[in-house]
């Protein structure tokens, strides 16, 4: 997926490749090593670029992104090739993740979905047990599950695919 996205007048034309593991990005044509975990409740994250780690906090309104970085906060517009193709035709939704991946490694304890299953934004599908801690991982957004890669008793690692949205 291409991005395109303006921080403060400064524009970065990104890519990211959605595959096993860490995802493949690049930023302005550069090949940049990322890494992410989204925390509990889904506004914070942790970081990992070329090595460097970094505390994010991402807070969604209409028409941009406020991301608050080392004390800093910074309004961000973002288009996805989807939307710059339609942009203008009042077509334009929310944008969907393919993927639920594991933000930690653990065992998973419960699958709440199968495939074919129309699921809600919140929607709990899978639990993962890390640190003696229950981890429910919920839906994004609206979708429907394509394939369940994960059963209950299975150990995963940070980024196993375990579910594939159509």
């Amino acid at each position: 997926m291409k991005y395109t996205v303006d921080a403060g007048g400064v524009r970065y034309d990104i890519t990211v490749e959605d595959r096993e593991g860490p995802p493949a990005v690049t930023v302005n044509g550069r090949p940049v090593a990322v890494d992410f975990a989204a925390l509990h409740d889904g506004r914070h994250f942790s970081l990992i670029t070329d090595q460097k780690s970094w505390d994010v906090a991402l807070a969604r309104e209409p028409d941009l992104y406020r991301i608050t970085l080392v004390g800093r906060t910074f309004a961000c517009s973002v288009i996805d090739d989807t939307i710059a193709g339609i942009k203008g035709t009042g077509t334009v939704g929310a944008v969907k993740k393919r993927r639920l991946r594991t933000p930690m490694p653990g065992l998973v304890t419960a699958v709440e979905a199968k495939a074919g299953d129309q699921v809600k934004a919140g929607d709990g599908l899978v639990t993962v047990e890390a640190m003696k801690m229950q981890n429910e991982l919920r839906a994004e957004s609206d979708a429907t599950v394509k394939e369940v890669r994960v059963r209950p008793g299975q150990v995963v690692d940070k980024n196993d695919v375990l579910i594939v949205f159509k």
